[in-house]
């Protein structure tokens, strides 16, 4: 987990009741590099309840970006110093886990608007923030066009829906419409529930068997209803040759 957005353990927390001002130290001007003797021990001692509590790293991983107090055992000087290595880290991570943090800059900008407020959130700087969220709307932009640029499989291209001839196939028993064309066909056999119809078909140099759906499948003559089972999942021609005869002319659609 990046951060707990909802910080569900803060039930837990042992500063829960106590003093504000034990953890928040209000000397005047803080010089955060340079914190006065007596600044840091305000600091070290609200430390010591931070050394027990059950949550102290939970507090110390969502509270990273807070500028002011002690949170989970950390002072507002140690704090700046982890912000800034763990923006290095981050800035170089690859793979998931730069697009887990990308992701969530993205979506906290479109709740906060402003680039402050989330590195706050996050615990990172503000420059690291700006090149999750820019890195992230490119992603994005790249995925948006390679899914424009897919070709669609060949099974969701719609076809060209060929006329059936008026007249009757001077050859087999039914007009045959594939890819655009429509072709003479003998019958073989349908399934069961007559939705399918296996034909010979003169598809190529050499007649070919395959399954045609009963909307492509027009009969012109009287058939003996033959059923059978249907192997293959589309009406593409999957059957072998099955005449070495020289391949019967095609009828025009």
């Amino acid at each position: 987990m990046i951060v707990d957005l909802e910080k569900k353990w803060l039930g837990r927390a042992w500063c829960a009741g106590r003093p504000v001002n034990s953890f928040f130290v209000d000397h005047g001007v803080v010089q955060y590099q340079r914190p006065t003797q007596k600044t840091q021990a305000a600091w070290d001692n609200a430390k010591r309840v931070c050394f027990i509590c059950p949550v102290q790293r939970e507090c110390a991983r969502d509270f990273l970006g807070e500028v002011d107090g002690v949170f989970g055992g950390l002072d507002p000087v140690q704090r700046m110093r982890l912000r800034r290595k763990h923006g290095q880290r981050v800035r170089n991570l690859e793979g998931a886990r730069k697009e887990e943090y990308a992701k969530l800059a993205y979506s906290l900008m479109k709740t906060y608007k402003l680039i402050s407020p989330v590195a706050r959130v996050m615990g990172l700087p503000t420059t690291v923030v700006q090149y999750l969220y820019d890195w992230w709307k490119e992603h994005l932009a790249e995925q948006q066009s390679a899914k424009a640029s897919k070709p669609l499989p060949i099974d969701t291209v719609p076809a060209r829906k060929a006329a059936w001839p008026t007249a009757a196939p001077t050859k087999g028993e039914a007009w045959v419409r594939h890819a655009g064309t429509v072709v003479h066909g003998y019958y073989l056999g349908q399934t069961e529930d007559d939705a399918w119809f296996f034909m010979k078909v003169p598809l190529s140099k050499e007649d070919s068997c395959a399954w045609f759906k009963a909307e492509d499948v027009q009969f012109r003559r009287p058939i003996t209803r033959n059923v059978r089972r249907r192997t293959g999942k589309t009406s593409r021609i999957y059957g072998t040759p099955i005449s070495n005869t020289q391949s019967p002319s095609r009828q025009a659609g």
